[in-house]
């Protein structure tokens, strides 16, 4: 009788067997617990090994970059001013930026006596500097804008303006296909002041 039973399951279990060696591959179980993985962003900041040079701003972003003094930033404005058509300068000592002709550039100068072709804007307060940064930014094309001159703000007009006008900055290059790089000392001011100003930027390097 048992044989007789065997016998008589042959055909199911070799049809079994067929489908299931006909079947697409099964992942393992636990593949659905994982997260698909996260789309590559046009920018991300530096990996090992890169260099300032080798940087690229896009349309459309901001970075803001810790140090004591503007010098990587420096570099990443030199080798990305020739991407965009205009390029925008807030600093107490504008630096210079071989390539771009004068015409093509507007220095505001803040917080010093202007050079002579800059528009100085030692008594202006942010929101004044942020009406002079407009035709740049929404010109065709928009602007690089390069700031260094957050500590020095946040000093005469305190932090809760330069806090706003940072996000203005981010929203403006957001808005108008423009690129942010700001230079800032974490140093000049208290830990949880320097969060609050760093969660404005895209990226913080």
């Amino acid at each position: 009788m048992l044989t007789a039973s065997r016998l008589a399951r042959i055909s199911e279990e070799v049809e079994l067997k067929r489908k299931s060696l006909l079947a697409p591959p099964r992942g393992p179980a636990w593949r659905s617990l994982l997260r698909p993985p996260t789309p590559a962003r046009p920018w991300t900041g530096p990996v090992p090994g890169a260099t300032a040079v080798s940087l690229r701003l896009l349309p459309g972003r901001s970075l803001l970059v810790r140090e004591e003094r503007p010098l990587k930033a420096v570099e990443i404005l030199r080798a990305n001013a020739a991407t965009f058509p205009r390029l925008a300068v807030v600093s107490m000592r504008p630096p210079e930026v071989p390539g771009v002709p004068a015409g093509h550039r507007i220095d505001l100068t803040v917080g010093g006596p202007a050079s002579p072709d800059a528009a100085n804007t030692g008594g202006l307060s942010p929101g004044e500097i942020s009406g002079r940064l407009r035709d740049p930014t929404e010109a065709p094309g928009g602007a690089l804008v390069y700031v260094d001159a957050l500590e020095y703000l946040a000093t005469e007009h305190g932090l809760e303006t330069t806090v706003k006008f940072a996000h203005w900055l981010v929203t403006q290059a957001q808005e108008t296909g423009s690129a942010l790089l700001v230079s800032f000392d974490p140093r000049s001011l208290d830990i949880r002041d320097v969060s609050r100003l760093e969660r404005a930027f895209e990226t913080v390097v």
